[in-house]
């Protein structure tokens, strides 16, 4: 099992988006909000480590399950193992509060 690291975090988020069929994303939540408002994302987590990435149908990487592990692959390689974290609004974890 291939953990994301800093160096293949850095790749995804080069590329910055993922291909995922829908149906992979039943009873999973997609983020709407914050900084990609208009747009739907993902946060992917593996090895300590998590990824927001844009759904995109055009991406060079594709999100495939196999058992309970959902998999990043690029020209149909593995990349990384990882799963996908629910979002309540922006960020797992994170809050964002707007002062004025």
């Amino acid at each position: 099992m291939t953990d994301l690291n800093a160096k293949l975090k850095a790749e995804l988020l080069a590329t910055g988006s993922v291909d995922v069929d829908a149906s992979l994303l039943a009873g999973t939540s997609t983020s709407a909000a914050g900084p990609g408002t208009g747009q739907k994302s993902i946060f992917f987590t593996s090895g300590g480590h998590r990824v927001r990435l844009e759904i995109n149908k055009n991406s060079q990487l594709a999100m495939i399950k196999e058992n309970n592990d959902f998999i990043i692959l690029k020209d149909d390689k593995e990349l990384v193992r990882g799963e996908i974290e629910p979002v309540l609004a922006h960020c797992p974890e994170q809050a964002y509060i707007t002062r004025s």
